[in-house]
């Protein structure tokens, strides 16, 4: 999994919601998988990176399956993209056009 967003960061809400994306081809095998074990992995992901939350903290989880979500970029495109490393250190922004 790419990462996580944290919508409520950019927009108040009571509770928080979160996104879990996860690009992959049609033809992935993976990608017949059913929903729950989808939204199992990235319960999991989002209890890795804290570790405060448990099963009962999720409110409610969906799956959206969209075939055409990924970026398409030109030949060339990579050269275009900012450094992943930022000055700060430690700190490494990057999204999904870097795959």
């Amino acid at each position: 999994m790419p990462g996580i967003v944290e919508f409520s960061n950019l927009r108040p809400t009571r509770e928080r919601i979160v996104y879990v994306p996860l690009y992959m081809p049609q033809d992935n095998p993976k990608f017949s998988r059913d929903d729950a074990a989808f939204i199992e992995d990235s319960k999991n992901v989002v209890k890795i990176v804290n570790r405060d939350i448990r099963d009962d903290g999720f409110i409610d989880a969906t799956l959206g399956r969209l075939r055409y979500a990924q970026p398409v970029c030109e030949p060339g495109f990579f050269a275009k993209l900012p450094p992943i490393q930022t000055p700060i250190r430690g700190l490494q922004i990057a999204d999904t056009s870097f795959y």
